[in-house]
C-alpha cells in the first residue's frame, strides 16, 4: 500500500468522525491534536481504526501524541509499520 492510499483512508476516517476536521479543510501538515481537532478520545478512536484498517497492533511506546499530530505524520507512522510486512511480499514475489 502506498502513502497516497494510506493518506485518503486515514483523510476519509479523520473527516467522518470528527466534525471539526470537515469544517476545516485539513492539510498533510494541519495540527489535529494541539488544534482541538482531535481528543484523547479521538485518538483511541483513530488507534482503533488503524489497528482494524491497516491490520497491525500498536505498542504502549507506539502512543505518542507525535506519531497523531498531523495527517502526514500518522501517514508516515502507518506506512513504517507496513513497511515490513510490506518487504516480505516483496521478497516472495
Amino acid at each position: 500500500m502506498n502513502e497516497a492510499d494510506i493518506t485518503t483512508r486515514l483523510r476519509l476516517f479523520i473527516e467522518t468522525q470528527f466534525p471539526l476536521a470537515r469544517k476545516r479543510e485539513i492539510e498533510a501538515d494541519s495540527p489535529l491534536l494541539t488544534s482541538g481537532i482531535i481528543d484523547s478520545m479521538g485518538t483511541m478512536d483513530l488507534v482503533a481504526f488503524m489497528e482494524s484498517e491497516f491490520d497491525f497492533v500498536l505498542s504502549d511506546e507506539e502512543m505518542l501524541a507525535d506519531n497523531f499530530e498531523t495527517l502526514q505524520k500518522m501517514t508516515d507512522f502507518v506506512h513504517c509499520k507496513l513497511a515490513p510486512s510490506l518487504s516480505v511480499l516483496t521478497e516472495k514475489k
